[in-house]
């Protein structure tokens, strides 16, 4: 009796520790637990928690993927400008320059012409230029300096007719031309085909033009093709022609190769020395831009003396 009495004591007590034992694992199969134990649960530790992973083995998968963003400053040049500023928004302007017809006149005469310069919409300049132009990159990031001309020089292109190349253009109409505004928002430029286009002011009657400033487009910092600018006092321009300005050096629009250079667009616009021309119409060319096909004219203002 006492040996049948040892065994099922025995018995039993095998029977709790497996019964113990079966809890035991089935606790370990929680989630909550298996980071806790992980030798008895080798299967499942590499899935239970980011702690598991190698720092490093992350820093491929937030790399960031600049490349195919960049591809688009390839068209346009604004190349991230905001990026820019830091290292060139302070340089000092570039030195004054006289109007080349003011060479006999006293320097006390002279006085900075009185451009009003729309809101700056852009952050910083390009310090690098796109290849296949000929911008100068030593200016690159320098503000205009004054254009020293005699007093009493007057805006005489404010609200005269404006002929264009393109009879129907896409956007906006001649009248954008010489309205006097020169903002860099939306519907105050005209649009016309690509192609070599231009928009021509009458002025009325012959003048003295000692400077004709341009603006195409100056809410990117995009370069304009062939850029012309010439005076005549034949409407046609078939007589009697002067270019001021041409930067069409492979001549691509068929007037001429030109020596100037091309440049970037901004709020100060392109300020062209007109010599003292005498002349009626002031004609202004271009052939695209860097961004698109399309031609943009903002503002044209011409400025000097009607002739006597």
């Amino acid at each position: 009796m006492l040996r049948i009495a040892l065994s099922i004591a025995l018995a039993v007590a095998l029977g709790g520790c497996d019964k113990k034992d079966d809890n035991a694992q089935g606790k370990g199969d929680k989630p909550t637990v298996a980071t806790t134990t992980p030798p008895a649960t080798p299967a499942s530790a590499p899935a239970t928690t980011p702690a598991s992973v190698p720092a490093t083995a992350a820093k491929p998968a937030v790399t960031p993927q600049t490349p195919p963003a960049a591809s688009g400053d390839l068209k346009t040049p604004a190349v991230s400008p905001e990026k820019t500023a830091a290292a060139n928004e302070n340089l000092p302007p570039l030195p004054a320059e006289r109007a080349s017809a003011a060479n006999s006149v006293p320097e006390a005469d002279l006085i900075p012409l009185p451009l009003e310069l729309p809101i700056k919409l852009i952050v910083g300049t390009p310090t690098k230029a796109p290849l296949n132009t000929t911008v100068d990159t030593k200016t690159l990031g320098r503000r205009r300096g004054n254009f020293m001309v005699p007093q009493g020089l007057q805006l005489l292109s404010l609200k005269k007719p404006v002929k264009l190349s393109d009879a129907g253009p896409i956007m906006g109409d001649a009248t954008m031309v010489t309205d006097g505004s020169k903002e860099g928002l939306e519907g105050n430029w005209v649009e016309m085909a690509p192609g070599t286009q231009w928009g021509q002011v009458d002025l009325g009657a012959p003048a003295d033009i000692w400077a004709v400033a341009l603006w195409h487009f100056h809410a990117e910092p995009r370069i304009y093709r062939d850029v012309i600018v010439q005076v005549s006092d034949d409407p046609a321009f078939a007589k009697g022609v002067t270019t001021l300005f041409n930067n069409d050096q492979d001549n691509s629009s068929g007037l001429g190769a030109g020596k100037d250079r091309e440049y970037f667009e901004s709020n100060e616009g392109k300020l062209i020395d007109g010599r003292a021309t005498k002349a009626r119409y002031v004609r202004c060319y271009s052939k695209g831009n860097t961004s698109d096909a399309q031609n943009h004219l903002l503002e044209i203002e011409v400025w000097g003396k009607m002739a006597k």
